[in-house]
């Protein structure tokens, strides 16, 4: 349904409907940080669950789309290549978790220590700003590979693929984008618009 929507109203051209696909993920990170305007203090519980479930998400357009037509399509039914690549990519995320803050203490603001506390009795340091700034550069990061995938989803010319991938993306982006206004939030940043921003 969706594929004969984007091929009615914006044609067959591969680059157009890519970019369209990017602006439908940017669309929903923007509707997830814009969240937080009107719910104000998430609990940690309520994040966990919606950064979970948008790991689910993804993990079943990981399979789904990238890796099985991976095997099928691009190596001939030979799983091998595609599995070098989830292998290699799984690699550089692990390795990748040195640089990056525990995403627990950003987003929540608190330690086990502070959970008692209400959030206004809170220091705000430079350390959790960096923190903040450290977990939206791991967003922004996780996110070039995500505009990847759609474009070579939308390249490939196989919408049946690409449409899927690309509303699984921007699902999943939703509770992301909130998760990063929240951190800017709780790292002291006042103004809830420049959390959204």
């Amino acid at each position: 349904m969706v594929a004969e929507w984007l091929t009615q109203w914006f044609g067959t051209d591969p680059v157009v409907n890519g970019l369209v696909g990017g602006l439908v993920i940017a669309s929903l990170n923007l509707l997830g940080a814009s969240l937080v305007f009107v719910w104000r203090d998430p609990s940690e519980r309520a994040m966990d669950g919606a950064l979970g479930f948008a790991a689910g998400v993804m993990l079943a357009a990981a399979f789904t789309s990238l890796v099985i037509p991976g095997i099928e399509i691009y190596s001939n039914g030979n799983p091998l290549p595609t599995l070098l690549g989830v292998a290699l990519g799984a690699l550089a995320l692990d390795r990748s978790d040195v640089l990056v803050p525990h995403a627990h203490y950003v987003v929540s603001g608190r330690r086990r220590e502070d959970a008692a506390r209400p959030r206004e009795d809170l220091p705000v340091n430079d350390e959790r700003l960096a923190g903040v700034v450290l977990f939206v550069l791991a967003i922004t990061l996780h996110n070039v590979p995500e505009g990847l995938a759609v474009g070579v989803g939308f390249g490939s010319g196989d919408l049946g693929t690409a449409v899927p991938l690309m509303l699984a993306i921007g699902i999943q982006n939703v509770p992301e984008g909130l998760a990063v206004s929240v951190a800017a939030i709780n790292a002291g940043l006042d103004r809830r618009f420049y959390a959204v921003v």
